[in-house]
């Protein structure tokens, strides 16, 4: 595979080669190109919550400070607190319900609640599962009881 002649050089001689490299596992020059722009990731959020543990909560990304995570629950996550952050839910599947000190709210799909800073809760699938987006500080402490 031949790059244009704007891709010579030694930038050119490293992007021919990674191409050689990367088109025996079926990625093309559209897809090189991508990945020479820097461009951002596409994150599924499918793939991203296709698991069969009870609990899964990873990053999926960083903005600034805070950090994006995806929550996949079969069971209710322990009591806890946050005391350098707020914590925002935002519900993809199933319902998820957060559990306060002085009672409850329910979320479903397309709906988000934020849990103050300090507030101790917890939360817990209504239901056979659920999968939610979770927002806070990169750095967020958790205090669990």
């Amino acid at each position: 595979m031949e790059l244009e002649p704007s891709k010579r050089g030694l930038t050119g001689i490293l992007a021919s080669a990674a191409l050689r490299t990367l088109s025996q596992f079926g990625t093309n020059q559209i897809e090189l190109d991508k990945i020479m722009a820097n461009l951002p990731e596409i994150i599924t959020l499918a793939s991203e919550s296709s698991t069969k543990l009870s609990y899964d909560n990873h990053p999926l990304a960083r903005v600034n400070d805070h950090v994006v995570r995806i929550s996949v629950m079969t069971q209710p996550y322990h009591w806890h607190s946050h005391p350098n952050s707020d914590e925002t839910f935002l519900s993809v599947e199933g319902r998820l319900k957060i559990e306060f000190e002085n009672g409850s709210l329910e979320i479903g799909p397309g709906q988000m609640a934020t849990v103050p800073r300090g507030v101790r809760h917890r939360t817990l699938p209504v239901g056979a599962r659920s999968v939610n987006l979770t927002f806070e500080l990169d750095k967020a402490e958790t205090v669990a009881d």
